[in-house]
């Protein structure tokens, strides 16, 4: 990795494979970036770049000067290239479609976010993308542009030609994305496709899912799933329609699914709770559902359904600011108890109405785990206030056994 622009100069090993250089946050603007791209020329083997240059100056010229150089550098099978917070149009994504066309990449990171790009150039870059057979991973950021639901259908049509496809990452947040139902139709014809990022938070979601979770399960060799959906007014209708088709699929090992600030209460959660049962293959569970209204009954519910699922391994579980009380982290604790197979826990319930009683019942309860490394557990702004309740919690969470790696919040 070469720190600065001089590095790579003084460097004198032409042979290097790999050229990684942060730039970011330095006032880089198209000169610079010119300069920069001439060093490359005495480089005729390499095969992967790493380019940094977010938060600068650079502008669609820029852009048209570096893929120029790198569509010549047939060598390339992997390009990294952070250009958030830069003066990119949609220009620059015609410039970066046309250098994908000349290479043959394995795998593509672009991030784009905080740039003046709109539904035009997105839809220019994904036709280029739909000509790359060759790749294997992809990785689009898109956060805080000027994009709609058209953006996000086009380039899954797009992508959906790249039939050897193993991992995909979109970000989408902080856009114009929801109105209408959100839809990425294209997903299902990437048979080889196994892991999803897709973050879509602060958009106009609400409960518009339904095609979004028929479009992911029809990925049928998918394990592993990462679904962000903070801040989209979803409601449990939405999250109820979400899960019915996402239990569907039936290789999912992994879930994380981040529904954070949302309109999501306790009334009516069983019926949440038994979609979620039925993810019997799950083997890591990771479900975000801070500041919504579940209280005691949402929790209650949750918990029962995710006691259905034998052979988890690893919960995270973040339920701060739910109003929840005693009866409720009281229910968390018999899933615990049935859940033999679990060897990592942790659980945020930080600003809720907890006591010192339920906590250290909690803490009890994990006594009996035969084996469980990894704890963490956070009761922060609850009814603990007691120093004396404090050392005495710290002792009963000690109590566990076979901790390696453990931490209690109070």
């Amino acid at each position: 990795m070469f720190s600065t622009l001089k590095e790579l100069q003084d460097n004198i090993d032409f042979n290097i494979e790999e050229i990684t250089l942060d730039l970011g946050y330095s006032q880089f603007d198209d000169q610079n970036l010119q300069n920069l791209i001439e060093n490359f020329e005495k480089y005729k083997s390499i095969k992967q770049i790493n380019l940094n240059l977010v938060k600068n100056q650079i502008k669609d010229n820029g852009i048209k000067i570096l893929c120029k150089r790198f569509s010549e550098m047939q060598s390339l099978t992997k390009i990294t290239l952070h250009l958030e917070n830069n003066l990119l149009t949609d220009l620059s994504l015609i410039y970066l479609g046309k250098m994908l066309q000349q290479l043959k990449l394995s795998c593509l990171e672009i991030y784009l976010g905080h740039n003046q790009i709109s539904d035009q150039g997105v839809e220019n870059l994904a036709f280029s993308l739909g000509l790359c057979f060759n790749l294997l991973d992809l990785i689009i950021t898109l956060e805080h542009t000027q994009i709609s639901n058209l953006a996000v259908e086009k380039l899954s049509l797009e992508l959906g030609k790249i039939i050897n496809l193993n991992s995909l990452t979109l970000f989408f947040y902080q856009n114009q994305i929801g109105i209408n139902s959100l839809q990425i139709p294209g997903l299902k014809n990437c048979k080889n496709l196994k892991k999803i990022i897709l973050q879509s938070d602060s958009n106009q979601i609400g409960d518009n899912v339904l095609d979004l979770g028929i479009g992911i399960r029809q990925c049928y060799l998918l394990a592993d799933l990462e679904l962000c959906l903070v801040r989209n007014q979803m409601t449990n209708n939405g999250v109820f329609q979400l899960l019915q088709e996402l239990k569907q699929c039936q290789n999912l090992n992994k879930l994380l699914l981040n529904l954070a600030e949302n309109e999501i209460k306790g009334e009516n959660f069983i019926k949440i709770s038994e979609q979620i049962g039925q993810f019997q293959n799950l083997e890591h569970l990771e479900l975000i559902l801070s500041q919504n209204s579940l209280k005691n009954s949402g929790v209650i519910s949750l918990s029962k359904g995710i006691g259905q699922i034998k052979e988890l391994k690893t919960l995270i579980l973040y339920i701060d600011y739910n109003e929840i009380g005693d009866e409720g982290i009281n229910e968390i604790r018999l899933t615990f108890q049935n859940n033999k197979y679990l060897n990592q826990i942790q659980v945020n319930s930080d600003n809720n109405n907890i006591s010192y009683l339920g906590a250290k019942q909690l803490c009890q309860s994990l006594s009996s785990c035969d084996y469980l490394p990894t704890l963490l557990l956070e009761f922060r702004d609850n009814q603990i206030n007691e120093e004396e309740q404090k050392q005495e919690l710290i002792k009963q969470f000690k109590k566990i056994n076979r901790l390696v790696n453990y931490t209690l919040c109070l």
